[in-house]
């Protein structure tokens, strides 16, 4: 093929490239004029009239991992470069002629335009200069990246942007869709209506779905698409339709129905769920959900989300009306707001609040289990610079464990305010650092517990020497804590106070060594250290405990300065830490295979500072703690953290958890938990989890939980997944504990029986999931769980 160039007035250079040039006795005239070249660059430019912008086509993976190759050919070229000013455009064909007279242009022999990463093909081109006409006939066929559409015939106008194509079929990377349409009528370039139109997400020729309907409308100026007549069919079978649809088209949210949701439980039977979609603005929007339960009614939901550039939030409301198996109205209330003007301030409001204490076990329709004994709402503000942070905050409790004594219930923080200053300057070897808090706690049982208000502070310096092998830090602090209460006993004080000095002493070495194992070059580390501390002992047997504990014996609390949760007590100590920590980790990765700590307080006085109904302690030093974490890259990871007495088993504390990886996506997950207080067992429990594939396109998976203390499962769940390219299949079966609580409290409470639940969900892939979301249960519940579409 010989090769002609040709400059048009146009303002893009183009090249023609032809087998020869017919000159007939009509007059027709060469192919290279300027008007010819004009229409055939408006061509190109054109080619997106119909099928708009398209992502790149990218290797098919993820969610599509299952479809195998790309469903569009590579791109041919940058579509950054379609409008630059200097992207030639290719023209190939066997034949090319002009009439003078009907200003009518013919290209013949499989002609093809090629421009940046646009192609298009035909048997045969058409244009009339006058009318502005474009017809192409014969196999016609488009692409561009990530897209290609193919059909018999099309023609189109110049001049009007409009035109019609026929029995046409298209393929879009982005989203794994094709189908195809008996006709396509193009209003202009931002409408396109089309008859008789179907897609569907599998792979091509291997379709296990499709959605059709007999007329479909895109608008993309208005980011909206209407289908009328849609029905869903799977394997050729029916089973769903609506006679009118409209979707978003584009990246942005649109007002419509969203995928129902169905799920069942012995709580509230079958329910089926259809929820509503308000797109209020780009940063607003609303969802009405209303649900009906076959035990209990219908149920009506509303959630608000909205997004500003210093603030974000979601409500949620949910009401029943007249329950038909409580006889009463239900309802729950969940606010979660959050606000961020600049770098120094900002401010939370979290509000948790239901009906009634069976709110959650009765509507745990999202397969998520509340175990907990109150539900907190708090609201605060913190503005915070370098060296100083303030912090507002109220807080209040629901109780909703069942069987809860009133008098056990949390306080409410109103308010709450903490200061806190240190410095940061560096010139100094000296560190100071200062901690205040002024509370107003309240209960709703104020005739039998103190209320009132308590203020704390507490100034410390410290001087920290570190360096590569070792560190020592010397600190001394100072705590006093004050109270104005009003208190039901009169014997008690009204405004007791504490007020006493701490000093502690920490230090450590930093030893380590090389070593070779199995070809990797590793580090080992041995880190002893000790931490003195002293605390003056006062009697504090006059305060009250609004929110302390004690403190879980952890490894890290060996070098705590106080071994209670709050201030309410500040612990008596003349002790000495010993511990020791040895890990060994790659040099080139720094992956950590293996920690190991130990650690151990020797006491040279007694505690006497206890909380109320707790005896004195007079041991000469506590129980051993022992950490332990190791894993191989891709194998396993297990831990444990175990506590023993060693002047007995009356104190013993384990948890330990295995994790390992099985290969092709198997994860097997064991855990063991036992605790003995006082020579008391209170817990023993056991917990394994399962994900399992079979095959490329089946899943299993499974859980158990089982207490030895009360010789019975607490939550068991068995699940099936059928993953194919274009669509899914999960089922899940769960029986849990409801409330679940310590073994005496469970079997004083009569609360042996399991609820038990089945979901089903069925995805279509690129469409949604009718029913509720397993997969993010599993997440939750299964560590390292991986769904397999």
């Amino acid at each position: 093929m010989e090769a002609v160039s040709c400059m048009g007035s146009n303002r893009l250079p183009l090249r023609v490239h032809a087998s020869y040039a017919k000159v007939s006795p009509r007059g027709e005239d060469s192919v290279t004029s300027a008007k010819l070249s004009r229409y055939l660059t408006t061509l190109a430019l054109s080619g997106l009239f119909l099928y708009g912008e398209v992502a790149p086509a990218r290797p098919s993976g993820g969610h599509w991992g299952l479809c195998g190759g790309p469903l569009t050919p590579p791109p041919l070229g940058d579509p950054r470069r379609r409008n630059a000013p200097n992207t030639p455009l290719h023209i190939e064909a066997d034949t090319a002629h002009h009439d003078v007279r009907s200003g009518e242009y013919t290209l013949l022999g499989r002609p093809v335009i090629t421009r940046a990463d646009q192609r298009l093909k035909a048997d045969r081109m058409h244009y009339n200069a006058q009318t502005g006409r474009v017809d192409a006939e014969g196999d016609v066929y488009y692409q561009q990246s990530g897209a290609t559409v193919a059909g018999e015939r099309g023609h189109f106008n110049l001049n009007t942007n409009s035109g019609e194509f026929t029995q046409l079929r298209y393929r879009v990377e982005e989203g794994h869709m094709h189908g195809d349409a008996t006709l396509a009528e193009i209003e202009n370039p931002d409408r396109t209506s089309y008859q008789d139109a179907r897609f569907s997400t599998c792979r091509p020729g291997e379709e296990d779905w499709w959605l059709n309907s007999s007329s479909l409308t895109l608008d993309k100026a208005a980011h909206q698409g209407t289908a009328r007549n849609v029905w869903l069919s799977f394997h050729g079978i029916p089973f769903a339709y609506t006679p009118y649809l409209s979707f978003p088209v584009g990246e942005k949210r649109k007002t419509g129905f969203l995928m129902p949701a169905i799920g069942s439980s012995s709580q509230g039977g079958l329910q089926f769920a259809v929820p509503w979609y308000w797109n209020i603005a780009p940063n607003y929007d609303a969802t009405f959900t209303p649900t009906v339960f076959a035990k209990r009614g219908l149920r009506f939901g509303t959630e608000f989300r909205y997004l500003l550039p210093s603030a974000k939030g979601r409500s949620q409301f949910d009401f029943l009306p007249n329950d038909m198996a409580a006889g009463k109205n239900r309802w729950l209330l969940d606010l979660d707001h959050a606000l961020h003007a600049g770098r120094h301030f900002q401010a939370r409001l979290d509000v948790n609040r239901v009906s009634d204490k069976q709110y959650l076990n009765d509507f745990s329709t999202n397969l998520q289990q509340s175990s907990n004994i109150a539900l907190p709402s708090r609201a605060d503000a913190t503005l915070s610079f370098r060296d100083w942070s303030l912090n507002v905050q109220a807080q209040s409790w629901q109780t909703i464990a069942q069987n809860f004594a009133p008098r056990n219930e949390p306080f409410s923080t109103v308010p709450s305010i903490r200061f806190d200053y240190s410095p940061s300057s560096v010139e100094l070897p000296v560190r100071f650092r200062l901690a205040t808090e002024a509370v107003r706690f309240q209960h709703s049982k104020p005739d039998v517990l103190d209320t009132g208000y308590r203020f704390d502070v507490m100034p410390q310096l410290s001087m920290p020497f570190r360096t590569l092998g070792y560190f020592i830090e010397p600190a001394i602090a100072y705590r006093y804590t004050a109270y104005r209460l009003d208190r039901p006993d009169p014997t008690l004080p009204q405004s007791p106070s504490r007020s006493l000095p701490v000093y502690s002493l920490d230090s450590g070495l930093f030893l380590e060594r090389g070593l070779k194992l199995f070809g990797t070059t590793l580090t080992q580390t041995l880190e002893p250290r000790l931490y003195y501390l002293y605390v003056a002992r006062r009697n504090q047997d006059d305060l009250p405990v609004f929110e302390t504990t004690q403190a879980t014996f952890t490894f890290s609390q060996l070098f705590e300065a106080n071994r209670f949760t709050g201030p309410d007590r500040m612990g008596d100590a003349n002790q000495l830490t010993a511990a020791m920590t040895s890990r060994v980790f790659s040099d080139a990765s720094g992956f950590e295979y293996l920690r190991l700590s130990i650690g151990q307080i020797f006491y040279f006085s007694d505690r006497q500072v206890t909380l109320p109904g707790r005896s004195e302690e007079f041991a000469h030093r506590s129980d051993y703690i022992t950490e332990l974490r190791t894993g191989v890259p891709g194998l396993m990871k297990a831990w444990m953290d175990y506590r023993w007495d060693p002047g007995g088993t009356s104190n013993q504390r384990l948890t330990s958890q295995l994790q390992v990886f099985l290969g092709g996506g198997s994860v097997l997950n064991l855990a063991y938990r036992r605790q003995k207080n006082n020579g008391v067992k209170v817990l023993s429990e056991a917990e394994g989890s399962l994900v399992f594939p079979i095959g490329a396109h089946w899943q299993a998976v499974g859980g158990w939980n089982y207490s030895f203390l009360d010789g019975r499962t607490q939550e068991r769940f068995a699940g099936l997944a059928f993953n194919s390219c274009c669509y899914a299949v999960r089922g899940l079966f769960r029986q849990f504990q409801a409330n679940r609580r310590s073994g005496s409290a469970q079997r004083q409470n009569g609360s042996a029986e399991l609820q038990t639940g089945f979901l089903l969900q069925f995805e279509l892939k690129g469409l949604g999931a009718l029913g509720d979301e397993i997969p993010k249960f599993l997440r939750k519940t299964i560590p390292g769980f991986r769904s397999s579409s």
